[in-house]
């Protein structure tokens, strides 16, 4: 018996967090990442970029009829 979520959904969700959260990225935090000026906020920013377009993918595909 599979789980809630399928192969396909993980794999998916993973795909868009990589994709969306890399361009998230770059798009809010990329000056102060090209400028080494990095602070103690994008430690929990910078991983919750990647969460939450995970955590969407997922939401979406199991909400589906």
């Amino acid at each position: 018996m599979g789980g809630i979520i399928s192969k396909k959904i993980l794999l998916r969700a993973i795909l868009a967090a990589f994709v969306v959260g890399t361009i998230l990225t770059l798009l809010n935090q990329g000056d102060l990442l090209i400028s080494g000026e990095l602070n103690s906020s994008l430690y929990w920013k910078i991983p919750l970029t990647y969460v939450v377009p995970f955590l969407v993918t997922i939401w979406g595909a199991l909400g589906r009829d």
